[in-house]
């Protein structure tokens, strides 16, 4: 019983991760993408403390965590770019 409990809970969280990932990747979020990065983060631990019928959600969180990672790279990139084209 325990461990549907943990299972719904954590479905329900990759839920979370996936749609705030999805906002992300579609330019509507408004969440910090560093925040985002860490709560990722944190969800792929606690997938695998978990058994292993998780291996699906932890493939999925952790390619959303490698896009999450180019994205928040772009964005630095893109930030650099308009300072540096400011102070011209």
């Amino acid at each position: 019983m325990r461990e549907k409990s943990r299972l719904i809970i954590l479905e329900e969280h990759f839920e979370e991760i996936r749609r705030k990932y999805r906002l992300t990747k579609n330019g509507k979020s408004s969440v910090d993408l560093l925040s985002q990065d860490s709560e990722t983060k944190s969800s792929i631990k606690n997938l695998h403390g978990g058994n292993d019928g998780n291996r699906k959600m932890i493939d999925e969180v952790e390619n959303m965590l490698i896009d999450l990672t180019k994205i928040i790279e772009e964005s630095t990139v893109n930030r650099s770019n308009l300072i540096k084209s400011e102070c011209r």
